[in-house]
């Protein structure tokens, strides 16, 4: 039984999972906005928030150890650390902003663009 399991799976192995995740988050700081599948974005804007909620109150040699953790490319990460956590110092939280897109023309999947705000 999955009582209190609130985790969505994604059809995925745990690894797998973590590595699609980590992926997106990475794609997400590294071009500002994607588009991906509603089960996805979910995940995604929810790890986003909580990664960045979670850094804005660590030392920043913390800050690099945690995002060499998430994040798969140096180029994101140092541009986490000079744009975007700069910008979003002053507020607590409502740093990914999620749009609707309606249904993926190939499969009719509905799409969603997350953007940070």
């Amino acid at each position: 039984m999955r009582h209190q399991v609130k985790k969505k799976k994604l059809n995925r192995n745990a690894t797998l999972r973590r590595a699609t995740v980590n992926n997106l988050l990475t794609s997400l700081f590294l071009h500002g906005a994607i588009r991906t599948t509603i089960a996805k974005g979910k995940v995604a804007a929810s790890s986003a928030e909580k990664l960045l909620n979670s850094l804005r109150a660590e030392p920043e040699f913390n800050q690099i150890r945690k995002l060499n953790q998430v994040i798969t490319s140096e180029v994101a990460s140092r541009r986490i650390l000079q744009e975007w956590l700069p910008k979003f110092q002053g507020t607590a939280s409502g740093f990914v902003k999620t749009v609707h897109l309606g249904p993926r023309q190939s499969d009719a999947a509905e799409m969603v663009q997350i953007s940070l705000a």
